[in-house]
């Protein structure tokens, strides 16, 4: 029997078709508002997912990435000259109305921008402009909606930053199909066989693929129920890697951008195979001594961010039905995380 959470899987290319056939704001007139700098905040992958958006706009105005969670216990960061982002797949988890709530009765930022699946939600209802996120009903772990959060920030980023939209909406345009094709192409067998008897999993990323590092940790946690953490650049070196050559510990290196980060990947994935770490690469080239799960060579950021994310969902799926678990099921959660 196919889960929930599978079939929102493979829903993922038609719900960026639906998202791209959509109408969004113009974020034009906005860039001239006259707000003096921007606040980007959210939870779990929604927050992960703005990351390239605070890097896109670091240059441009004075930006911060917060989660949610700390920029309730920061409420200075928040006046009435600031760009409010708030990224909430659902609009109503608990930090997001709290924050919001607060507002009401405090000081309302210049504009609050949200970008949600749920327009009638209380973000939604709430924001002066909605980027939605048109990708229907999502029944578990996050997978299209987040998908489609990081095709509506690239698009969205670089409105706010006054720089060419083109060259990533011909990318976005072009993504469904490529989407369908690594669905279609299972993970290599050896891929299992390289975790077996890991209790323990490290994600490892640099720019983009520290993104997908820390969002599939994520999901598996959710969706598999095994412990992983994720790592963006070096940060793995500073005392995880203590851990090299332990049976226990199997590590998965994003690699797509390997070459744009100043921490070596490659030097990372040599060392810990020279130690007898099991290494797993996903990316378009294959590093010596690890089980490579192969991406698209071809694409920019958006697309590295995408595919590296698509092969974590497979793999998630494989490691709970490994358990016994049905993939995605919640136990002790639900979909939208209400408490604080």
């Amino acid at each position: 029997m196919t889960s929930p959470y599978e079939l929102d899987i493979a829903d993922q290319p038609r719900a960026l078709t639906a998202l791209l056939a959509a109408d969004q704001p113009d974020l034009g007139s906005l860039r001239a508002s006259g707000f003096d700098k921007i606040v980007l905040t959210g939870m779990g992958s929604s927050h992960y997912a703005a990351y390239s958006t605070w890097r896109e706009l670091l240059g441009v105005y004075p930006t911060w990435w917060v989660p949610t969670s700390e920029l309730l216990d920061l409420p200075g960061l928040v006046d009435e000259r600031t760009l409010l982002w708030i990224t909430s797949q659902s609009g109503a988890s608990g930090e997001v109305v709290e924050l919001l709530d607060r507002l009401d009765a405090g000081v309302r930022p210049h504009t609050i921008l949200a970008t949600t699946n749920e327009p009638d939600s209380p973000l939604g209802r709430r924001a002066d402009l909605v980027l939605g996120l048109h990708c229907g009903d999502e029944y578990t772990v996050t997978t299209k909606s987040y998908v489609n959060t990081l095709v509506v920030h690239a698009l969205a980023a670089r409105q706010l930053a006054g720089t060419p939209t083109e060259q990533v909406l011909v990318e976005a345009q072009g993504l469904a199909p490529v989407i369908q094709a690594v669905l279609d192409e299972p993970l290599p067998d050896a891929v299992m066989a390289a975790l077996d008897g890991a209790s323990t999993l490290a994600m490892v990323g640099g720019v983009a693929g520290g993104i997908t590092a820390q969002t599939g940790a994520l999901i598996t946690k959710e969706s598999a129920k095994v412990a992983v953490e994720g790592y963006v650049g070096g940060a793995f070196r500073h005392g995880p890697y203590e851990m090299a050559g332990r049976p226990e510990l199997s590590v998965i290196i994003f690699t797509a951008d390997a070459d744009r980060t100043t921490s070596s990947l490659r030097q990372l994935s040599d060392d810990l195979v020279a130690a007898g770490t099991r290494v797993v690469t996903i990316g378009p080239d294959a590093w010596p001594g690890t089980t490579h799960v192969p991406t698209p060579a071809t694409g920019g950021e958006l697309t590295e961010l995408v595919t590296g994310f698509l092969r974590v969902e497979q793999l998630t799926v494989k490691l709970a039905e490994r358990s016994g678990l049905v993939p995605g099921k919640f136990f002790h959660g639900q979909k939208v995380t209400s408490a604080l």
